[in-house]
């Protein structure tokens, strides 16, 4: 019984441990899509369109 709790436990937070992977990877290619985009059309009423229709 208690290597059955063990195991869970153990799914549980590898599971965990991939969704915090997953959301700060996803947050940091985010910030790199803003930088290039920022980069390559500069602060202008273009990139702030981009941003207002994603918000």
């Amino acid at each position: 019984m208690l290597k059955i709790l063990n195991s869970e436990s153990k799914t549980i937070t590898s599971a965990a441990i991939i969704l915090s992977a997953a959301t700060l990877a996803s947050r940091l290619i985010g910030v790199i899509r803003d930088r290039v985009l920022t980069h390559y059309f500069g602060a202008g009423p273009v990139l702030d369109a981009y941003f207002a229709a994603f918000k």
